[in-house]
């Protein structure tokens, strides 16, 4: 009778302590509390969920909330010896682990953070078999599985973001108005759609990132003005334009989202590299169509970046260079497509300078591997001199190798290796090779549209190399195999048409030929300069037809 009675009178003092937001001294007093009753399973339960508490207030310092969130776990699993069918002590040791994992997530490696989501993971799914009907335990499970997918290969991590997305679908069932679980939902949509776009599923690309789109708005109608949604709005409308799915509305969608958000948290660092983001989209866009205004966006975008480079701490700014490299590398392309040599060969070495700080800040990171690899490519192959071409090719192929080191089967970095491997003027032997490597990357992705692109052209470099002869025109036929079946799913790409036409002229078919390299062109000026340095050309070169289209 007396532990009981002592039970309760600690309970509600520290419950009434930690409601006053007196933590420590919430603390104390469950401490006192377990010095006499060590066996009550409910002060152990108490005890956890006040350390839980602190170490939410003192996250500011990382080691000093992975210290109590150990204590918490102790604490709780204690609690679960005691009181093995205790549910809720369940959920909140799943917490726990959750936000272990979340404060490891910095430490180098973050080792031990899978095992902690999967004891959360775990510990959700006892209490779901005892209580089905939980639409919090759901939404917080569904966190914990999309937490999974971090550093893992595709495939795996599409499971865990499908198993998540099917949790949060049945929480909003229960629950149908939680906007934060529309919002876990939104951004669960966006990762599983970033999967598809690296592995060249487009159009689901297309339906997943409009379904995230669509919870955005369903969210901001629950919770109007709510900065994080107008922020994924912002990042989603973005994406949409850059797989050219209405760019202007969906950037000035995303360029109007940020700013809200700015207005009222001005020094946000988020919310400036989504504007900047959405900004860069509407400059690329403008400029491959030749529009006056596209410079001035283009400064805009330059200013976010300036201002969030301010607003943010040293690691952050590395962030931001990365992204302000990518942001000139796509600047660079928009100026070549429009025809403007100087313009892009400028944007590209800046590009190259910025991605180098880059890598030299993280030289193991994928994605910024594969930014400075791609620049080198474009630098090779407007390089005058071929020493330095080649040499920017070799640091290219580098690059990929590094990438293919960390991730075997990166089918951008398979793409862009043949590429790199492959330029116009390649010898048979070289041409050969690259043709191999490419059959081999699309034996592992049979629709990827960048490993068949690779595949295309280094078909292209085969049938220039090579002499007159059974291997040329069997060459030639599977290049032309490969441009119908790419054609018959896009029709504005203008690398495609210009692809076809250079097949059709090493068919010997030159009127066809010049009216594809006609099309190509007119989707994108900048593709004359590719054909004037072009070896497949070398032949009407000087004739009026050629030099009609793409001058002198």
């Amino acid at each position: 009778m007396f532990t009981q009675l002592l039970t309760f009178v600690t309970r509600t003092l520290a419950g009434y302590l930690l409601g006053a937001e007196q933590v420590l001294a919430a603390r104390r007093t469950a401490e006192w509390g377990l010095r006499h009753v060590p066996g009550s399973a409910d002060l152990w339960v108490l005890r956890g969920r006040i350390l839980l508490r602190t170490a939410a207030v003192g996250q500011r310092r990382r080691g000093d909330a992975a210290e109590l969130l150990e204590e918490a776990r102790a604490a709780y699993a204690r609690a679960l010896e005691l009181r093995p069918q205790d549910a809720e002590a369940r959920r909140e040791h799943g917490l726990v682990l959750q936000n272990l994992a979340w404060v490891l997530a910095t430490a180098a490696g973050g080792r031990g953070r899978p095992d902690l989501l999967t004891g959360a993971v775990d510990e959700y799914t006892r209490v779901l078999q005892q209580q089905p009907r939980r639409a919090d335990v759901l939404h917080e499970r569904a966190v914990a599985r999309a937490g999974m997918r971090a550093g893992l290969p595709d495939a795996a991590a599409r499971t865990w973001l499908d198993a998540a997305r099917s949790d949060l679908d049945r929480s909003l069932e229960l629950r149908p108005h939680a906007p934060d679980v529309v919002l876990h939902r939104a951004e669960v949509l966006s990762d599983l759609a970033g999967i598809h776009g690296r592995n060249g599923l487009r159009s689901e690309e297309l339906h997943l990132r409009h379904a995230a789109l669509a919870d955005c708005d369903r969210v901001l109608r629950l919770r109007p003005g709510w900065p994080p949604a107008l922020l994924h709005r912002a990042l989603e409308a973005t994406a949409l334009a850059r797989l050219n799915d209405e760019p202007a509305r969906h950037t000035d969608l995303a360029i109007a989202a940020a700013t809200a958000v700015l207005g009222a948290h001005p020094r946000q660092v988020p919310a400036m590299l989504a504007r900047a983001a959405a900004r860069v989209a509407a400059a690329c866009r403008l400029a491959a169509g030749g529009d006056a205004r596209a410079a001035m966006v283009w400064q805009q975008a330059l200013t976010d970046f300036d201002g969030a480079t301010d607003a943010a701490g040293v690691r952050g700014r590395e962030e931001i260079g990365a992204l302000r490299a990518a942001a000139r590398a796509q600047w660079a392309q928009a100026q070549a497509r429009a025809g403007n040599a100087a313009a892009a060969l400028a944007a590209w070495e800046e590009a190259l300078r910025a991605y180098d700080r880059a890598v030299d800040d993280d030289p193991v990171a994928v994605q910024r591997l594969h930014g400075r690899a791609e620049v080198l490519c474009h630098l090779a192959e407007r390089c005058t001199d071929a020493d330095r071409g080649a040499q920017l090719r070799r640091r290219a192929i580098e690059d990929f190798d590094q990438m293919l080191a960390r991730r075997p089967d990166d089918p951008l970095a398979l793409a862009g290796r043949v590429e790199a491997l492959c330029p116009p003027g390649t010898g048979a032997t070289e041409a050969r090779a690259a043709v191999a490597e490419a059959e081999r990357a699309c034996g592992l992705y049979p629709e990827h549209p960048l490993i068949r692109a690779a595949l295309r052209r280094a078909l292209i470099g085969l049938a220039t190399a090579v002499a007159d002869g059974p291997e040329r025109e069997s060459t030639l036929a599977a290049a032309e195999r490969e441009c119908a079946r790419a054609l018959e799913g896009e029709r504005d790409d203008p690398t495609l048409h210009y692809d076809h036409a250079r097949v059709l002229f090493l068919l010997g078919r030159a009127a066809p030929a010049y009216a594809a390299l006609e099309q190509a062109i007119h989707l994108a000026p900048g593709i004359r300069d590719t054909a004037r340095r072009d070896p497949v050309w070398t032949p009407v070169a000087d004739g009026a037809g050629f030099r009609r289209l793409v001058g002198n």
